[in-house]
């Protein structure tokens, strides 16, 4: 929703437009900012920053470094973190006497790395730095790192790779396989084929952290890794990558920017809380913030400092005109400013919340698995998610392809998904208050008019005008969203609405200053009248019934307590109490039944405040002395002290109560509580005994000093004996089972007991003093029907789960269809000297519930008019719900019509008893369905100031210009104005002019080579070069906006040619291998801007019988069926009929966005007069071709290249000696979007082996 408080003066855009300090820092990270700033900033800071979060984009380097392809020209890597480096084979030569080894060279980083560590094949460790070469590739495996490659540790494989090509100021590793076995019954691990799903493990790059003594971010060689805090820290990480890395003083990789352009302070407080301890959810810490990643040269900046930012919760903010790094954490406690109504100047907009299709309620997405098992794919981590408002889901697809941990991922999702959560925007103008204020500050804002006091918000937009007044957005702050800041474990919650808070407004706080005070007190009201009875509550339990005789369910369960209110003391009188269903009418339903072990349990917890004194004491000799001692906490009455003073026997006995019971098999509890006694050891009985049948008798001993059993004895097959200490008392319990025949029972305690077994009592001769027994009984209350004993003392209350089973017949005609069922509960009591007993009682409703009669068919329906003028409400027409035909009202159509009038339409609703039959829709009102709108347009001019508003135009103002690339160049900023009409013969209305062309910035600069970065020379068939193929020229330009002129071009490196430079043009001059390259730096507009490129040679089909033969050649693929490309090659078999064959290539589809291609091929072979035949084993799949973007600004794309990698050479056996054969290459498309290649080269090579 929107709130305005009068009428809307800003926009997202207008201030996203003047949001310019500090543009040119920005635009040295390749952020272009100009004349198409109108839709970057609006819809960067309306959509991006302050809607919904800009969905990250994954580097084609997280998954394409887990293969090798052979790619002379790759661009240059960045390796940051503990993680997989990259796999450009740079060089692969075969060597040996038979050719029996292959060799790579292969560049895992363009600056040194802090280590390389381990070498996967597949899924297969197969070398280690601290191990070498594992057990499964000991013999036929060599490993060489260079870290980095210089002048001095160059490595030579052959004629072509000397130890002059050394990589220099580059990490690699130098491979080398043996695919022939080491012995006649060996075979090699890589006969049949070298893995190229490789996995190299290692620790990246070298980082500047500040927080190091010595550390000259203008210095690398002070750089170092230090330890995981630095090396991992993705807020070094993106220092290193903004400052670049430099060979031999020439930038590598990065963006070279100078260390007085960024706030380096920014990036120490980052580092420093990406390092503070968070508390995982399962235990233990680990560092709140880590990145480990591998990117391109080829990777648009936005992207690599968009993936490093996620890894931390961050955002790149303009630091008073210097490149500053804010990670997001909890600062809310203090803000910057505290605003209120009185600084804001004119009106002002409050969106609370953005439509409901930006509103998002589920986050996922990958990050890299850095198991031994994952090898660092990208796997999808823990969905976080909340309820949709709406119930559909709505998805927010978050990959984190710098981060490597599980838990990590999750939190920075949390936080993600709710902060989405919290997107209400405040803009509006504000007086010289706001000048103390940045970007990304906290600030409060406290507003009467939308009940608001010292409301959290964070500026997100800020600009001062020349009059001094200061537009800002504000951005909804709150707690929640920083809730994993320390621990993961916090689930995310929706935000709670923004309420409108009466008790702020002017008018409401005002009354504060009005003195209250109580009015006269009044007469007391007469005393209330005494309640007594039965109270009885529990859970309110209903039947379903459905009037045809069945009943749901057929059993009710409830839990009940009826507790006597304002009773008074009840002696030694006899009393009952009863429970019983009836109906409303008051007449009980039999059979019922309540109560049984399942519901009673082993846990004795249905007890009331039953209480017997140990004052029925017998002595057959003499008497005994009963003195009342001091009353416990944990029971209603008072302890007794018995005394025997004579030398008389003594009787010890209680019998505690009687009770009736139904002659069933029930299992019931037995429970009483007794005093503890102290200084002596006394051991009680408790005893239980069904009466009435055939009788069954048990008891339990124990100790009532320490509470544990005697002998560990009992009488009978009591079960579930428990014991509980209770403070001042014991709690003594068992389960007792009925054996179908008692109907009553009588409960004793002896507090001085021999054993277990026999009726008699304990007696004693001489003194004998028994201290603080008394038994506070909750024994088998209403276990049955009816219960009678001795009740004493008020209030008391009895728990039981009564379950009541209930026929639909007693839901009949006459009684089943008013007001359901009743359990009532009586109790017939005699109070203490008094006759006859008293009736008290209670009761609980069982409601019974009733299936409705038939429901209405209802119809929603919508007419639809064109008219000049609003339609009056309609009326009539018909709908048949059978045919769910609409016959709409006159003047009415049940479709939109056409017409240039406005289309109106009208909703309403018919409805009817049952499923058929016709009905008289009712309408509601009429509202406009679509009609014409105003047409916009927005025209340029340059002013170094704001120019003023045109007059209304019917076309192009003078002075300004359709587009903006017509407007001249000069002095000044571009500005647009925007104009509306409501129709083509009115004038234009323009509105006051915006700027939408940013302040003067560097802006990058883009380098071209011509003809391009991958070229193909022609050979003849023994290798020479074609006439006329050589110098190659590359022509270099290059553009800052405009052409500008070119400073300098130094030749970095070159492999296999000779290359020079004469004024703007590098020249391959020789070359010397049929592969190679150079790499150069380019100086110009006082940047310096790495190139590549790249040669292949095509050389013509040999004439044949020669011990070996290549070709390199292609045609365009452009079927997915098999054809020959390229040419063939003839070749004789060697003396013992036998060919070793490979291809491998690349090819590219053609540089249109969205384009894809991967090609299959395979090699085939014949005898000189004979048929074609596959070579087994050949067929292999392609890497993917496609098109990528590589600058997001102007959309500038690439193709990469798809590569062919046979996997071989392959052994042909079985031909026939010094037999001429020829071979050739074959292709076809197997997938992609392109119909055929834009360029495919692929290398057939075949040569004799023995």
């Amino acid at each position: 929703m929107s709130k305005k408080i009068l009428r809307p003066l800003l926009s997202i855009a207008a201030i996203g437009l003047q949001f310019v300090p500090g543009l040119g820092t920005i635009a040295a990270l390749g952020l272009k900012i100009g004349v198409g700033a109108l839709a970057g900033i609006a819809l960067g800071v309306g959509s991006a920053l302050l809607l919904r979060p800009k969905v990250p984009r994954v580097s084609p380097n997280a998954t394409d470094r887990l293969t090798v392809t052979l790619d002379p020209g790759a661009r240059r890597k960045i390796a940051f973190g503990h993680t997989a480096l990259a796999t450009d084979n740079r060089y692969q030569g075969y060597t040996g006497t038979d050719q029996e080894y292959v060799e790579w060279i292969v560049a895992v980083a363009s600056h040194t790395c802090e280590a390389i560590e381990e070498i996967w094949f597949d899924s297969t460790k197969a070398w280690s730095a601290s191990g070498g070469v594992t057990s499964t590739y000991s013999g036929y495996l060599t490993v060489e790192t260079r870290n980095p490659g210089t002048s001095g540790n160059g490595i030579s494989i052959d004629s072509v790779w000397t130890s002059t090509c050394t990589l220099t100021g580059c990490a690699y590793v130098h491979l080398r396989f043996k695919v022939t076995g080491n012995s006649k019954k060996a075979e090699s691990p890589f006969s049949s084929a070298i893995p190229t799903r490789v996995t190299i493990r290692g620790k990246g790059a070298l980082l500047p952290d500040l927080r190091e003594d010595g550390v000259d971010p203008d210095d690398q060689t002070t750089w170092d890794w230090f330890s995981d805090d630095s090396g991992r820290n993705p807020a070094w990480q993106l220092l290193f990558y903004l400052l670049g890395w430099r060979i031999n003083g020439k930038l590598a990789v990065g963006r070279g920017i100078r260390s007085d352009r960024i706030d380096l302070d920014s990036f120490i407080t980052a580092a420093n809380l990406c390092d503070e301890p968070v508390t995982k959810a399962g235990g233990g810490t680990e560092p709140r913030y880590r990145s480990d990643a591998l990117f391109s040269e080829d990777d648009d900046p936005s992207l690599v400092i968009g993936c490093l930012c996620d890894a931390m919760n961050a955002v790149i903010r303009d630091s008073g005109g210097k490149i500053g790094v804010y990670v997001r954490h909890n600062d809310l406690a203090t803000p910057v400013c505290a605003f209120t109504e009185a600084d804001i100047i004119g009106d002002d907009e409050w969106q609370q919340t953005p439509p409901i299709d930006q509103t998002v309620n589920i986050t996922r997405g990958r990050f890299v698995d850095a198991s031994d098992a994952g090898l660092y794919q990208l796997v999808d981590y823990p969905e976080v998610s909340i309820d949709s408002v709406d119930g559909i889901d709505r998805i927010d697809p978050f990959d984190l392809p710098c981060v490597q941990s599980a838990s990590q991922a999750q939190r920075l999702a949390k936080q993600r998904l709710q902060r989405s959560q919290y997107r209400g925007v405040f803009q509006a103008k504000f007086n010289y208050r706001a000048w103390q204020v940045n970007l990304g500050d906290v600030v409060t804002l406290s507003h009467s008019a939308l009940g608001w006091e010292d409301k959290l918000f964070r500026v997100a937009g800020t600009s001062i005008g020349l009059n001094g007044v200061v537009d800002l957005i504000l951005k909804e702050e709150n707690e929640a969203i920083y809730a994993w800041d320390a621990e993961e474990a916090a689930p995310v919650t929706p935000a709670a609405p923004t309420a409108y808070d009466p008790t702020k407004s002017a008018f409401n706080q005002a009354l504060d200053d009005i003195e209250l005070t109580p009015g006269p007190q009044g007469d007391p009201g007469p005393p209330g009248a005494d309640a007594n009875g039965l109270i009885v509550t529990g859970d309110r339990s209903q039947i379903t019934y459905d009037g045809s005789g069945s009943l749901s369910p057929s059993t009710q369960t409830t839990t009940l307590t009826a507790q006597g209110s304002n009773l008074p003391a009840f002696g030694t009188g006899a009393s009952a109490i009863v429970w019983t269903v009836r109906r409303a009418d008051g007449t009980p339903i039999n059979p019922s039944h309540l109560a049984d072990a399942s519901e009673i349990g082993a846990g004795y917890s249905h007890y009331g405040a039953w209480s017997h004194r140990l004052d029925n004491w017998t002595d057959s000799v003499g008497t005994l002395t009963v003195v009342a001692a001091a009353t416990q906490p944990s029971v209603p009455l008072p302890f007794w002290d018995v005394s025997d003073t004579d030398t008389a026997t003594a009787s010890f006995r209680r019998i505690t109560r009687t009770g009736i019971l139904t002659a069933n098999s029930a299992t019931y509890a037995v429970t009483c509580y007794v005093a503890k006694t102290t200084g002596k050891t006394t051991r009680c009985r408790l005893f239980f005994n069904f009466t009435g049948g055939t009788a069954l008798a048990y008891s339990v001993l124990f100790n009532s000093t320490t509470g544990v059993l005697v002998d560990g004895a009992t009488q009978g097959t009591a079960t579930g004996i428990d014991v509980q200490d209770c403070g001042d008392c014991w709690r003594i319990g068992f389960l007792a089972s009925n054996n179908g025949t008692n109907t009553g029972y009588d409960m004793r305690f002896y507090p001085a007991a021999s054993g277990l077994t026999g009726g008699t009592d304990v007696t004693k001769t001489g003194t004998e003093t028994v201290t603080g027994f008394q038994v506070h009984d909750s024994s088998a209350l209403f276990v049955g029907y009816a219960e009678t004993g001795n009740i004493t003392g008020a209030p008391w209350s009895v728990m039981r789960s009564p379950v009541v089973s209930i026929s639909a017949a007693n839901f009949d005609s006459d009684r089943g269809t008013t007001n359901g069922l009743t359990i009532t509960a009586a109790a017939s009591v005699a109070p203490n000297g008094s006759t006859p007993g008293r009736l008290v009682y209670g009761s609980w409703p069982l409601t019974k519930s009733q299936d409705g009669a038939d429901g209405l068919s209802v119809a929603e329906l919508t007419i639809y008019q064109r008219s000049g003028s609003t339609p009056s409400t309609p009326t009539g027409g018909s709908y048949d719900f059978a045919t769910k035909t609409l016959t709409p009202p006159s003047g009415w159509s049940t479709s939109r019509t056409t017409g240039s009038n406005p289309l109106y339409e009208s909703r309403g609703t018919a409805a009817i008893a049952g499923t058929s039959g016709t009905a008289e829709p009712t309408w509601a009102g009429v509202a406009a369905s679509a009609q014409d709108g105003q047409a916009t347009n927005v025209v340029y001019t340059r002013s170094e100031t704001q120019p003023s508003t045109p007059s209304p135009s019917s076309g192009v103002p003078t002075g300004c210009y359709d587009d903006p690339g017509s407007v001249p160049d000069g002095p000044g900023l571009i500005w647009a104005f925007f104009g509306t009409r409501p129709t083509p013969s009115a004038n234009w209305t323009w509105q006051t002019a915006k700027r939408v062309e940013g302040q003067d910035g560097i802006s990058p600069v883009l380098v071209d080579l011509d003809p391009g970065t991958s070229i193909v020379i022609a050979c003849n068939a023994d290798g020479s070069v074609k006439s006329g193929q050589l110098p190659v020229d590359f022509a270099v330009t290059a553009r800052q906006g405009i052409a500008i002129d070119i400073d300098d071009i130094t030749i970095d490196s070159s492999a296999g040619c000779t290359t020079s430079v004469s004024g703007d043009v590098i020249s391959i001059t020789a070359i010397s291998a049929d592969t190679g390259g150079f790499n150069a730096t380019i100086s110009a507009g006082d940047q310096e801007v790495p190139v590549a490129a790249s040669f292949t040679t095509a050389r013509d089909g040999g004439a044949g019988g020669g011990t070996s033969a290549s070709d390199t050649s292609g045609t365009n693929v452009t079927s997915g069926t098999y054809a020959a490309i390229g040419n063939e090659i003839t070749i004789n078999a060697s003396a013992t009929g036998k060919l070793k064959l490979n291809l491998t290539g690349s090819y590219k589809v053609a540089n249109v966005t969205g384009k894809t291609i991967t090609l299959q091929t395979k090699i085939q072979i014949k005898p000189a007069a004979g048929s074609y035949s596959d070579v087994s084993g050949t067929e292999k799949t392609g890497t993917e071709s496609a098109v990528v973007v590589i600058n997001e600004t102007t959309g500038q794309t690439k193709a990469t290249n798809g590569g062919v990698n046979g996997s071989g050479p392959y052994t042909v056996t079985g031909l026939s000696a010094g037999a001429s054969y020829v071979i050739r290459r074959m292709a076809r498309k197997s997938s992609g979007t392109a119909d055929a290649t834009d360029s495919c080269f692929l290398t057939l090579t075949a040569e004799q082996v023995s």
